[in-house]
């Protein structure tokens, strides 16, 4: 997966430089666009909400490392492939910030330099886009996988057979 990743963002990368450079296209895209300062904005905002929204699932599965679905995930296929996934996001979203950060400040000149930050920007935007599309997948692979399991069905203690009980509560809960 990483190296789909990986050849996917150069790919797009490489086919923009190549409408840029033969000049096949009527607007010319790189950091001199109009509105160009909006799409760094843009990014830093997004980056940083994937990077936090990420530390927080990390935090989140973190406090429950005793739980059983912890267990589950731990033991399965996807344990390895989920710790990359993250590892790999985690790097790339602080490349990127780091990057859009220098992008935003050479945008203002011309040169070599400003040329080829902007294509390293558009590619870590890119890998950053598919990292994140592959750990929502690993993600959405586990939840089917857990949701199928039976450490995902209601523990033994909160289970209420009595119709009585159970009534009780619900009336409880609507209040």
């Amino acid at each position: 997966m990483r190296i789909l990743i990986i050849i996917l963002s150069i790919a797009f990368s490489a086919l923009l430089f190549v409408i840029n450079f033969f000049e096949a296209s009527s607007i010319k895209i790189d950091y001199s666009l109009k509105g160009f300062e909006k799409v760094l904005d843009g990014t830093l905002t997004l980056t940083s909400i994937v990077l936090g929204f990420m530390v927080a699932i990390l935090s989140i599965l973190l406090s429950a490392k005793d739980s059983e679905i912890m267990k589950m995930i731990m033991e399965s296929r996807h344990k390895k492939e989920l710790k990359e996934h993250f590892l790999l996001s985690l790097w790339n979203g602080g490349v990127l910030v780091l990057a859009s950060f220098i992008l935003y400040i050479a945008k203002n000149y011309q040169g070599i330099f400003v040329e080829v930050s902007f294509y390293f920007w558009v590619v870590i935007s890119l890998f950053f886009v598919f990292s994140i599309i592959g750990i929502l997948k690993t993600l959405m692979d586990l939840l089917f996988i857990l949701n199928d399991s039976p450490a995902s069905k209601t523990p033994k203690g909160n289970h209420v057979e009595d119709p009585e009980e159970r009534r009780r509560r619900e009336e409880k809960l609507n209040e």
